[in-house]
């Protein structure tokens, strides 16, 4: 017995099998671009994520100890994102998968991570640090493993993935020094 395929049946397999296009999700037809156009949006998203990343990451430490805290406190402050993120990124990964809001999923947990990093600054009681630590963690948790999947999805050839992730590198590397740089200067 043969099965026969609806049209829009057949149009999904004709767009899974186009090689150069990428169909923007919940996009129409006219929304499609090709890989070639949007891999540079991507090295830039890559570029600037990680070098946000670079430019506070090394530097929460001493931000911490310059506010008084003692070496007990900073520490705790610091394995708090890497313990809470090895707990929760799985159910994350569960929650996308699942309802299948990827996009949605990572635009929330990124702003309002980012939101929350950026209240560190606000209060210097370590309460509030801890606090809001976690909760960044808690919704940063995704983002890096939600980044990656996106670019992977776009990819035709998936060994080029770490000729994009190579920005990220340089992100890191360029954000982390120009910061240092810069509070070097300023320290003079």
């Amino acid at each position: 017995m043969k099965y026969s395929k609806t049209s829009q049946q057949k149009h999904l397999i004709a767009a899974e099998s186009s090689a150069t296009h990428v169909r923007v999700r919940g996009g129409s037809a006219n929304d499609d671009l090709s890989e070639k156009s949007i891999l540079p949006l991507m090295r830039i998203l890559f570029l600037t994520f990680y070098g946000m990343l670079g430019s506070l990451m090394p530097y929460l430490p001493v931000y911490y100890d310059s506010l008084g805290h003692g070496g007990m406190v900073v520490g705790m402050l610091g394995a708090v994102k890497p313990f809470t993120t090895f707990l929760v990124a799985p159910l994350w990964g569960y929650l996308s998968d699942s309802t299948g809001k990827h996009d949605f999923i990572l635009q929330f947990c990124f702003l309002t991570s980012l939101v929350l990093q950026l209240s560190v600054y606000l209060y210097p009681q370590v309460n509030f640090l801890i606090v809001t630590t976690f909760l960044t963690a808690l919704l940063n948790a995704p983002v890096k493993s939600l980044l990656d999947a996106m670019v992977m999805d776009v990819l035709d050839d998936k060994t080029a993935y770490g000729r994009i992730r190579l920005y990220g590198q340089l992100g890191f590397g360029a954000g982390s020094s120009g910061v240092g740089m810069l509070l070097g200067y300023t320290q003079n």
